[in-house]
């Protein structure tokens, strides 16, 4: 061994750990949880789409990948007239919503209601939605089966090997 390879190595030097390394490269600017880059960054930024009041990226023509679906679906119309009139607002830009059943903490799926009250709305013959989510009663949070097929504490424990018996079997 070589006189450098015996010595200690400091957290800066080449043989400190990745994680070390990986933080001493970075840019403290980098160094976050979540980075959200402003949409003029000179590097990370982004042209916005030419409809007014969306704020996704522009791609092709200017438009965001939403917006030019529609626009490509209409037959590529004259592009004023679209940005004039761009249509309803794209999905997944809305406030999300919460059922409406009382002390229901799930989201709404359809209806005002979350897909587990949904099916049961269903199943009653789907009445007046509000009128049923307010007689309706919030629903336990949902358990699923292990891929054993019973919940945890249902299922017995092993306890022993395989006998030899179900070991010839197989």
């Amino acid at each position: 061994m070589t006189a450098a390879a015996q010595q200690p190595l400091s957290p800066g030097s080449a043989g400190a750990g990745l994680l070390e390394r990986l933080v001493a490269a970075v840019r403290p600017e980098f160094r976050v949880e979540l980075l959200l880059p402003d949409q003029d960054d000179p590097v990370l930024g982004w042209k916005a789409c030419a409809v007014a009041g969306c704020d996704r990226p522009g791609h092709d023509y200017e438009l965001c990948r939403g917006h030019g679906l529609r626009w490509r679906k209409q037959g590529r119309s004259d592009r004023a007239a679209f940005l004039a009139d761009p249509g309803p607002p794209l999905r997944g830009r809305v406030e999300l919503t919460g059922c409406t059943v009382p002390g229901c903490r799930y989201g709404s799926s359809g209806h005002g209601l979350c897909i587990r009250h949904r099916d049961k709305w269903q199943r009653a013959g789907q009445p007046d939605p509000v009128v049923w989510a307010a007689t309706a009663t919030p629903l336990e949070p949902a358990s699923y089966p292990t891929p054993g097929g019973a919940a945890p504490e249902a299922r017995p424990l092993r306890t022993s090997s395989p006998t030899a018996s179900t070991t010839a079997r197989r």
